[in-house]
């Protein structure tokens, strides 16, 4: 099979703002090749084995010379692999897809360009403010910042429409001082929207006679379109704007809590603080048992993972502790016969003396080194319980640079507490239900805020609450 390389527009750094058919590309890739200003949650959408390659660039420190990375697309291509380019807001925008694409056509590698989102126009709808407006602004300009002539000021100078400055922060005096010198009135609108789209993005405004630094990257707009930004801002009065909140769950569990942070305007920090590792046994003969209680959605995948035939729980009964738990296992087309009121071993055991009935047969399926509280107490009334250790949870590799700008860390787990890095206590910790919270105050956490309803709408109504 020929190879092929799709380059690929990522977006301004929303997650989000990738297109359908950008991430279908990246899901399909053997080899992702990808920029600087891209999210790198994107590349957790890559297929298992993927080859992945970073090939960024920033003003003056350029991981590989443009030249090396065309030679490396052609060279992946001749290996028959699917290649994904993915370039930060759209190739062809000063991305230097151009030059991508005609040095694969030179070497008669089949190649597709896939649009995204640019930031010239993404950051500044983050910002409140329409590019283009009925009355106000006709036409856009996108310009190049960093290599600009005062011939090109002087054209620049008399259009009309709003300009969009890209890569031009470094040269921001001197653009707005030659816009001025060759006819914008010093008045003019103007607005620097740095890290465009993230929790982190701010906004600028002013004029162009009063200058402004901002952090990079970041663009620059000018334009009367500036002044419709206090009626048409939107993103940065979402509740958790600003916020950067460290989500600790294992990965393959963590995508509801993040999304619904992101959504809210914050922004995720992934740092899982555990690993779940399979542990090879086989099922005992499920028709044995009269219950099943499931204490955690692992436990619930791990279980139906294994079980060759559903028929098997015909006459089972299955208990479910906390929503996501019973929620995982209606996924099963199942639903849970008894579910506690409160989310924790103690009430569940509370209501299993009510249902259970001497000699009755529960299978727990758990994970390794968990608190008996559940078999101790069944055993006192006389049920035959079977512990199925399934899984243990072990502590991934991380990296510490993660938390530097973090203001909160969420929990869900004892053991997700248990492993964090302990001078990093001074977050604000909020955890899933009052056993996670114990644990934060053990671990001298000095704040800890505990959830309502022990689900993740309950950590995220603490959240909003801050």
């Amino acid at each position: 099979m020929a190879g092929k390389v799709y380059l690929v527009g990522a977006g301004p750094g929303d997650i989000e703002l990738i297109t359908v058919k950008g991430l279908n590309c990246l899901k399909s890739a053997d080899v992702v090749i990808y920029d600087s200003l891209i999210n790198n949650r994107l590349l957790a959408y890559a297929k298992d084995g993927a080859e992945k390659i970073f090939a960024g660039k920033r003003a003056g420190n350029h991981t590989l010379p443009q030249e090396e990375i065309n030679e490396l697309l052609v060279n992946k291509a001749k290996e028959n692999k699917i290649v994904a380019r993915l370039k930060g807001g759209d190739p062809f925008v000063f991305g230097r897809g151009g030059e991508e694409a005609l040095c694969l056509r030179e070497n008669n590698i089949e190649f597709e360009v896939v649009p995204g989102v640019t930031s010239a126009v993404a950051g500044a709808a983050y910002a409140g403010i329409p590019v283009t407006q009925r009355g106000i602004s006709q036409s856009l300009h996108i310009i190049n910042g960093h290599n600009l002539q005062e011939a090109d000021f002087e054209i620049l100078a008399k259009l009309s429409g709003t300009l969009v400055f890209l890569m031009g922060m470094s040269k921001l005096e001197n653009i707005c001082s030659n816009l001025i010198k060759y006819g914008k009135h010093p008045e003019t609108p103007f607005a620097i929207v740095s890290n465009a789209t993230g929790s982190n993005q701010k906004t600028l405004t002013g004029t162009l006679a009063d200058i402004k630094q901002s952090e990079t990257p970041a663009i620059i707009v000018v334009g009367e379109v500036v002044n419709l930004r206090g009626q048409a801002k939107w993103f940065e009065g979402k509740p958790l704007f600003g916020r950067n909140i460290v989500v600790t769950r294992a990965r393959h569990q963590n995508q509801e809590l993040i999304q619904m942070i992101e959504q809210a305007g914050g922004h995720a920090i992934e740092f899982p603080t555990i690993e779940i590792q399979p542990i090879e046994v086989e099922l005992p003969d499920i028709k044995q048992y009269d219950w099943l209680i499931f204490t955690s959605t692992n436990g619930v995948e791990l279980f139906f993972n294994k079980l060759r035939d559903i028929r098997d729980l015909s006459r089972v009964k299955i208990c479910a502790i906390g929503d996501s738990t019973s929620e995982c296992i209606k996924k099963y087309h199942i639903q849970p016969d008894f579910m506690p009121d409160e989310f924790v071993s103690e009430a569940l055991i509370n209501g299993l003396r009510d249902k259970i009935k001497p000699g009755d047969k529960v299978l727990l399926p758990k994970a390794e080194k968990t608190r008996s509280i559940i078999p101790d107490e069944l055993k006192k009334i006389s049920a035959q319980v079977d512990e199925l250790v399934l899984y243990r949870t072990a502590l991934p590799a991380y990296d510490i640079e993660l938390l530097k700008d973090a203001d909160s860390v969420c929990f869900m787990s004892p053991s997700s507490v248990k492993n964090f890095p302990d001078e990093w206590n001074n977050l604000k910790a909020y955890c899933i239900g009052p056993i996670t919270a114990e644990a934060a105050k053990e671990a001298e956490f000095k704040e800890v805020i505990a959830a309502g309803e022990y689900t993740v709408n309950g950590l995220m109504e603490k959240l909003y609450e801050a």
